[in-house]
C-alpha cells in the first residue's frame, strides 16, 4: 500500500475528502438551480436536490444534459464521487495478516468496502482525489459563469470556507459579481 499509514491518518484523509466533496456537490447544485431558475433557488435546492433520492450521479447527468460540459470533466466528477464513497463507507483499518498472507502480524490493512479482501491504497486515492478536485472546482465555476453573468460565488470562496461564505452571501441576498472578490 505505498506508504504505511495509520488509521488516524486515513481518518484525516476521509474528513478532508468528504469536506471538499461537499463543496463540489454544492457548486453542482448551484449550477443546476441557475439552469432552471436563473438564480440560486433555495427552495428547489433544499426540497429537490438535497432530497435523499437525488444522488450525485443524477446531478451529474443533469449537468451533462444542461451544459456543454467536457465529457472527461464529467467522468472526473463521477470518479470524485466514487473516491468519496470509498472513504465514507470503508471500515477503519482491519488489523491482522489474513492468515499470514498479508505481511507482518498486526499490520494495518485497508480493504475496499465493495470488494471484501481487496486491499486499497488510500494514499494514492487521496492524491487522485486532491488533483481532480483542484481541477473540478474552477471548471464548475466556469460552467456556472456560462449560465449567468452575475454569479454568487468565486474561486476565492472555494479556497476558503465555502459553506460559511455561501451562507453569508445567501443571507445578504443575491450579490452582484462586483461584490465578490476573485483571486486565482
Amino acid at each position: 500500500m505505498g506508504e504505511d499509514r495509520t488509521d488516524k491518518e486515513i481518518s484525516k484523509f476521509r474528513s478532508e475528502i468528504i469536506e471538499r466533496f461537499i463543496s463540489i456537490e454544492q457548486l453542482v447544485d448551484i449550477i443546476i438551480s441557475y439552469h432552471y431558475f436563473g438564480y440560486l433557488n433555495l427552495d428547489f435546492v433544499s426540497q429537490v436536490l438535497y432530497d435523499d433520492s437525488t444522488n450525485f450521479g443524477l446531478k451529474c447527468r443533469i449537468i451533462e444534459k444542461t451544459t456543454n460540459a467536457d465529457k472527461q470533466k464529467i467522468k472526473d466528477l463521477y470518479r470524485l464521487n466514487k473516491i468519496r464513497n470509498i472513504f465514507a463507507h470503508s471500515n477503519h483499518a482491519m488489523l491482522g495478516n489474513g492468515g499470514g498472507k498479508e505481511g507482518n502480524e498486526g499490520e494495518e490493512i485497508f480493504y475496499n468496502p465493495r470488494s471484501i479482501g481487496e486491499k486499497m491504497d488510500f494514499v494514492k486515492l487521496h492524491e487522485e482525489f486532491t488533483k481532480k478536485a483542484n481541477d473540478a472546482l474552477p471548471y464548475l465555476l466556469e460552467l456556472l459563469k456560462s449560465k449567468e453573468n452575475e454569479v454568487p460565488v468565486s474561486l476565492r470562496v472555494f479556497k476558503d470556507d465555502f459553506r460559511k461564505q455561501l451562507f453569508e452571501m445567501i443571507k445578504r441576498g443575491r450579490p452582484q459579481i462586483s461584490e465578490v472578490e476573485t483571486k486565482e
